[in-house]
């Protein structure tokens, strides 16, 4: 796409590199294209600062060309020093080597490379390897990275962010590109490595691991991982050989973590074949006089052995009876799902014992080897490693007992397993305070809060909590900070599972001062993230909760975190809920991609915590109004979910029951009642008749069943629903309120107004007690509290209580918000009764604006128009009667209602009132007051 020239920089006395526009792309008419081309570039190459990349100095134009001025290199590509002679593997590893520093670096920076070849690989004549040509890269995570594009330019002045292949082309040269690159997959790092393992495997044998002479059969090779076979003659170490071949796995959550994790690995690999060198060639050194070098090289590889012994021994009680165990504890609880699940689980857990074996081995060759660690570093280490091993270990001894319970939360507790790298973050090591001499103390109590926290992880809430409260009271018994802070944290944490937000937000406060106070930063940053979602979202404080988010943020930036760390996904997730509360839901879309990106990214496309984010995203579309968008991310989730735990896992029940919401708002109950009912076996099999999520199915389709107009049967599963909620969480438990406010609904809905008053003012009590007065729950309680009162006439009450919910909502979400189209309704109907039309009017018109945007249901919206309508129709004249229009906005309402299911009654309401009120009427005689019409309350 350019000319490259040699150049003089005089004012720098130094060579450098000018790659100019090539002239026939003007001529083909194709410089817009190679302009972004070369500005991306050169973004993207002047973000790094790295020995192993090639450095830009500049950036420009020339008579309309852009120019980008990098280092001059002296030397050849990788292909043609490969092609010059054939190259002993070891030759080839120290050239890869550079090669992928260089690549990890660009991935640091969040930029994937997309094109890596070795004609994109330089060799020096003083033999340093430089990677370049980043025309290609995006940053990493970024939307849309697939190699299938629009072309069309992106708004942004950001040459890094635009899309510059034309349609249906392919970004990439197709004998490296990584299966998703094929497929128009995300292509993120993992795809970097793959091309990297080709080029690689390509220059230890001499030929490509997949073969095709077509683009179409190379496709098929490669999107099917059909690797070609290895060519005689060709001396390569078995375990190099694996190294490169798991680079080349055709899932990239089968690949290695990242490039940091590969190239560790080469340097591990390395390190044992040098070792058997030494100890083979010992006496024969000895024997010729080189005694003390050989002894020295002899020395050097014993301690590597030991190390590497250390390692292996460190997660013998795993590789021994311990995963077995694990595996048939799953598998022999009955469940339905039980071996499926530890075929799945345990890939997890042999992956976390792999990186604490490695991880202990690194420290272990780093404080006794390289001699690159203190003592005292290498102590901190493995204090830290300690705690994940009892954690992985707790986890194994779970699943070996487990109960049908914990068969439903194990994979998603071995998903979440806390990563190891930090670990080995030795700036984040420093800043800890030193372990205490006596270390069994402290253990015990490690131990006891990393049980709590796999009980946590499976559900066991109340045996958590008591766990953890046990643990804090020995750890302040010890007086070691870092136990008490995270001991602190942990039982705020369960208080938070057992719904007790105020004792949880005290105890998170306490943990985060605490850390915060002797350094422990990691626990600090927990404890934060914990506030943001406990006082942000479930309590409603939403400034209050970002202001904690900023804390959070400003410790995140302390970290030294690999570029797929999974630490921020907590963070975003929870300020995105607050952003999602408070209607703000083009923000909390972005945070919610952004965490997406992230997890498929570190954990692949077909993870459990991937089906969760997408869960989270379909949520926005559905508040916005965008059902059809939300229906096809849930299906996204629920695939994943059933591929990930099996068709009969009760996770699969979670995406059932929101893809059913999705249905249900786009009119199609049947849908709806079916995927509810579908969830509702597959939770009643494992979980028995009595769970709380059992009742969470049977509450909806208690909504289902009030949409159709079938109320009786409605009532009776919202009095199911509440009868298990009430023996599984205790009568004051949020979702007891949520119970309560659903049965009001139906007894409104039949006319038992008095039940529907008492079942509200309980609902409303236990809100308050548990969210405070000022949150949106609240809000709607009073609103439908008010709605009765407006029922059965007390007008002054009602109006009294409607305008509490529309301060509360206002308030909280702010004045556009569509949830103030609910009291707004209430208080123009109230007024109607008495006799001011003209304030109906104001009340009416706002709330149909509010309803008028995507996110409102039909019916919401027919509702407001209705009311707008008798407001117009009974308007003074002069003070805004409109009764043609009048007309028209109940025509509207109609056609409103007439589009779904189970609101025959408004509507005939509705047509009747258009039967008495014709548009030749209008302007004649005193405004008329139509009697109340019995209209349910707004149920959230």
């Amino acid at each position: 796409m350019g000319i490259v020239y040699v150049a003089y920089d005089p004012e720098l006395d130094r060579k450098v590199a000018l790659k100019l526009l090539h002239p026939a792309r003007v001529a083909l008419g194709r410089e817009g294209e190679a302009h972004r081309r070369l500005l991306r570039e050169a973004q993207a190459l002047a973000r790094l600062s790295d020995p192993n990349v090639v450095t830009v100095h500049d950036v420009g134009e020339y008579e309309g060309r852009v120019y980008v001025a990098m280092a001059f290199v002296e030397g050849r590509t990788l292909f043609m020093w490969l092609k010059d002679r054939s190259r002993p593997w070891r030759e080839v590893v120290r050239v890869f080597e550079g090669a992928g520093r260089g690549l990890a670096a660009a991935h640091a920076k969040g930029l994937v490379h997309r094109d890596f070849k070795p004609d994109n690989v330089m060799v020096g004549d003083d033999s340093q390897v430089w990677v370049m040509d980043f025309g290609l890269a995006r940053p990493a995570g970024e939307q849309s990275v697939a190699t299938r594009e629009t072309g069309t330019p992106s708004p942004r002045s950001d040459a890094l962010g635009t899309h510059v292949t034309r349609a249906g082309s392919l970004v990439g040269t197709p004998a490296y590109m990584a299966p998703e690159q094929w497929t128009g997959g995300d292509v993120g790092p993992k795809a970097d490595q793959f091309g990297y393992c080709v080029a690689f495997w390509e220059a230890l044998y001499g030929v490509r691991p997949f073969a095709g002479e077509t683009p179409a059969a190379l496709a098929f090779a490669v999107t099917q991982g059909k690797l070609a076979g290895t060519p005689q003659g060709r001396r390569v170490p078995r375990w190099l050989a694996r190294v490169v071949r798991r680079g080349l796995a055709l899932r990239p959550e089968d690949r290695w973590p990242s490039m940091d994790a590969l190239l560790g690995a080469l340097s591990r690999g390395q390190g044992r074949a040098r070792l058997w060198a030494a100890a083979a060639g010992l006496g024969v050194l000895v024997l010729l006089g080189a005694g003390a070098d050989g002894y020295r090289r002899y020395e050097r590889a014993r301690k590597v052995a030991a190390c590497e012994g250390g390692g292996r021994a460190y997660i013998a009680n795993w590789s021994g009876s311990m995963r077995e165990r694990a595996r048939v504890g799953l598998a022999a609880t009955g469940t339905s799902y039980g071996a499926a699940t530890a075929e799945k689980v345990l890939p997890y857990l042999d992956a976390q014992a792999e990186a604490l074996r490695d991880a202990w081995t690194e420290v272990c060759i780093d404080a006794k080897v390289r001699e690159t660690w203190t003592e005292e570093l290498a102590a901190r280490s493995q204090w830290c490693l300690g705690e994940r091993r009892l954690e992985l270990e707790s986890l194994a001894e779970e699943f070996a007992q487990a109960t049908p319970t914990v068969v439903r939360e194990a994979v998603k507790a071995a998903g979440n397993l806390t990563r190891i790298e930090r670990c080995r973050d030795a700036d984040l090591l420093a800043r800890l305070p030193a372990p205490p001499k006596d270390p069994e103390p402290v253990a015990a109590v490690h131990k006891t809060l990393s049980r709590a926290a796999t009980l946590k992880a499976i559900g066991g809430y109340d045996e958590g909590l008591a766990l953890a409260e046990r643990a804090l009271d020995a750890a302040r018994v010890l007086t070691w900070p870092p136990l008490e802070a995270a001991a602190q944290y942990r039982v705020g944490e369960l208080l938070g599972k057992k719904g007790r937000y105020g004792e949880a937000e005290a105890a998170f406060e306490e943990a985060y001062f605490k850390a915060m106070e002797i350094g422990a930063l990691e626990v600090a940053f927990e404890a934060a993230t914990g506030l943001v979602y406990t006082v942000g979202y479930r309590r409603a404080r939403h400034e209050e909760g970002l202001r904690w988010g900023r804390h959070a943020e400003l410790l995140l930036r302390t970290f030294a975190e690999p570029e797929d760390s999974l630490r921020p996904t907590k963070l975003l997730n929870s300020v995105a809920s607050i952003y999602k509360r408070m209607g703000n839901f083009d923000r909390a879309r972005e945070l919610y991609v952004r965490v997406l990106a992230i997890r498929e990214q570190a954990l692949g496309t077909n993870h459990p915590q991937v089906a969760i984010s997408l869960g989270n995203l379909a949520n926005i579309y559905y508040d916005k109004g965008d059902y059809e968008t939300a229906r096809r991310l849930h299906e996204r989730s629920l695939a994943i979910r059933e591929k990930a735990l099996g068709l009969e896992h009760p996770d699969v029940a979670m995406s059932l029951n929101n893809l059913a919401e999705a249905y249900k708002m786009m009119g199609d109950y049947e849908a709806a009642r079916n995927l509810h009912e579908r969830a509702l076996t597959i939770r009643e099999k494992p979980l028995g008749p009595e769970h709380p999520d059992v009742a969470s199915s049977l509450a909806n389709l208690a909504t289902i069943e009030s949409a159709t107009g079938n109320y009786d049967r409605a009532r009776e599963l919202d009095k199911r629903a509440l009868a298990i909620r009430e023996r599984a969480l205790g009568p004051e438990h949020p979702l007891v309120a949520l119970s309560l406010t659903s049965l009001a609904y139906t007894h409104l809905a039949t006319g038992d107004n008095e039940k529907a008053r008492a079942l509200y003012e309980r609902a409303l009590a236990i809100q308050e007690r548990v969210f405070g007065p000022e949150h949106p729950r609240v809000a709607s309680t009073l609103n439908n509290l008010a709605e009765v009162h407006r029922i059965i006439g007390n007008h002054g009450k009602a109006r009294k209580l409607f305008e509490r919910a529309l301060d509360g909502f206002e308030s909280i979400l702010g004045p556009e918000h569509p949830h103030l189209a609910y009291p707004l309704t209430g208080l123009a109907d109230v007024a109607l009764a008495a006799r001011d039309p003209a304030s109906a009017l104001r009340l009416a018109e706002r709330a149909v604006v509010l309803r008028a945007g995507e996110n409102a249901s039909p019916e919401d919206a027919a509702e407001s128009r209705f009311l707008l309508a008798r407001a117009l129709w009974d308007a003074p004249v002069g003070k805004g009667r409109d009764r043609e229009r009048a007309v028209l906005e109940a025509q509207t309402a109609a056609d409103l209602y007439r589009a779904v299911t189970g609101r025959e009654k408004e509507r005939a309401e509705v047509e009747a009132w258009l039967a008495t009120h014709p548009v030749s009427e209008r302007g004649m005689g005193e405004a008329r007051i139509e009697p109340d019409a019995v209209r349910p309350a707004a149920r959230q």
